[in-house]
């Protein structure tokens, strides 16, 4: 009965995403996976070439990319077949599965059965959780959590042994949740038991064996993989990757009150105060989980102790979007229904519709990406990349007016980003303009000498315009930067 309560609820809060297109990673990722598209889970799941041996296909499952999350998509498309509607709806599904193991850990933790459910409609109608269902590619995200709370689920209906090979599973689906091990074995030192310290060695084990994956998962495209994108950082390495692991810190407290939804993995300038504010709240954290009693330091430590904190110490070449953040809402939901159990009635129903009602209007704007980056400029967001993307947004549509104008904002705010000129030149190609479209191809190519798809472009429009030796020199310098 739970269950279907939460599945009814999941379903009426994200029912606007259904239908919702591609956004992000999702064309490359899902889209255009072959492997995904076909409903075969096996071939999802290993690839084309499938392990001859159980050894190996176990090794294949935990330290090859993701095959779980390419084969529950592919098992989505066995389903529903290939639409973005099985996409969208295996989401859902899995964050309504995922809120009723929350209600079986908050019943596991000793809150009655009506409180629990409260704790979990909290959890299944968060805000910070819309991006991690509204987002086809997040679910990763989804799974490993799924596995992840079996296991802290486990761990307190006192089946310890189940949490390791949940969090294998975890692990496999994505590796953020290399920080499980700390989670539960900080959770099993606060109960008392004796075992507390052994997840930890696992931890370790499987880190080592995943050590290349995880260094380039670490270490990102970087500043080369930026500048080959058309953006030039306006603020150098390594002060570009400090400035992002500040950004993140400062933005996940709001992330866990359902505010300031992040979509823009753009940064600012840094401030000292932001510095000063991250350690204040690491801080006030430390102090509260030394002197709170056994239920708030459990919240704590789910919240705090998630995958933004491979983040903090490893920070990453760009801000983290807010999906990563969706497994600190089990320390959310433990947190907060120790605080529903204290709040008259009528606040507690207050907050939830407050709640809903937020999560239902972000909910909406993933249904597109042209509603995605509209929303994010109504939030107030001015970066390049938004603008840069709702232009882009606008010209799939062929409104190539509203797109002009986004992109003419970029430009202005910065006239080194290279995929602005090279839309507006794809513009004028759609106007039927070559000598323009050569004009902005070629600004393209001088603000971002790497950008290899300016290259690209303006040889194509050189061969338009019977100028051969031109084309040919700009395809060699393209075939150039493919190479390198």
């Amino acid at each position: 009965m739970e269950l279907c309560y939460l599945l009814v609820i999941a379903f009426i809060l994200y029912g606007s995403t259904l239908h919702g297109e591609c956004v992000f990673d999702d064309v490359n990722q899902i889209a255009n996976n072959r492997e995904i598209l076909s409903g075969s889970w096996r071939g999802a799941l290993f690839g084309d070439c499938c392990p001859p041996t159980l050894r190996e296909r176990l090794r294949s499952l935990l330290f090859g990319w993701r095959g779980l999350v390419r084969a529950s998509l592919a098992f989505n498309v066995l389903i529903w077949g290939p639409s973005t509607f099985s996409f969208h709806a295996g989401n859902i599904i899995l964050h309504a599965l995922n809120s009723y193991i929350v209600y079986g850990i908050l019943c596991a933790l000793g809150f009655d059965s009506s409180l629990a459910l409260l704790g979990a409609s909290l959890f299944v109608g968060h805000p910070l959780a819309t991006s991690a269902v509204g987002y086809m590619s997040s679910r990763g995200v989804l799974l490993s959590s799924f596995f992840g709370f079996l296991g802290v689920l486990s761990v307190l209906a006192g089946l310890s042994l189940l949490a390791i090979p949940c969090f294998l599973l975890a692990f496999a689906s994505k590796e953020d949740l290399a920080v499980l091990p700390i989670s539960i074995s900080a959770t099993a030192y606060v109960l008392g038991l004796s075992w507390w310290a052994i997840p930890l060695p696992i931890l370790a084990a499987l880190l080592w064996f995943k050590r290349r994956g995880i260094r380039e998962i670490l270490r990102g495209n970087g500043e080369a993989g930026m500048t080959a994108s058309g953006f030039a950082q306006s603020i150098a390495q390594p002060w570009y990757s400090v400035t992002a692991f500040t950004e993140t810190v400062i933005r996940y407290p709001f992330w866990l009150l359902g505010l300031k939804q992040n979509v823009d993995p753009d940064i600012e300038i840094p401030r000292t105060p932001r510095v000063i504010t991250a350690v204040l709240i690491a801080s006030s954290v430390l102090l509260a989980v030394i002197y709170l009693s056994a239920p708030w330091k459990i919240g704590l430590i789910f919240t705090v102790c998630s995958p933004m904190v491979l983040y903090w110490f490893f920070p990453m070449p760009d801000p983290i979007l807010e999906y990563r953040a969706y497994f600190s809402l089990l320390g959310v939901a433990i947190l907060s229904t120790q605080i529903l159990d204290i709040l008259p009635g009528y606040a507690v129903y207050a907050l939830m519709v407050w709640l809903w009602l937020a999560t239902g209007y972000r909910a909406a704007s993933w249904s597109s990406a042209l509603s995605l980056w509209k929303s994010a400029v109504r939030d107030g967001s001015t970066k390049e990349r938004v603008l840069l993307n709702l232009g882009a947004a606008y010209q799939l549509r062929q409104e190539h007016d509203n797109a002009q104008e986004c992109f003419n904002q970029v430009l202005k705010k910065n006239p080194r980003i290279g995929p602005a000129w090279t839309n507006l030149g794809l513009i004028a190609i759609a106007r039927n303009n070559p000598d323009k479209a050569i004009e902005y191809f070629t600004a393209s190519t001088t603000h971002c000498p790497q950008f290899l798809h300016a290259w690209q472009a303006l040889g194509e429009v050189y061969q338009k315009v019977s100028q051969p030796e031109k084309a040919q020199a700009c395809f060699q310098q393209a075939q150039l930067l493919a190479k390198g």
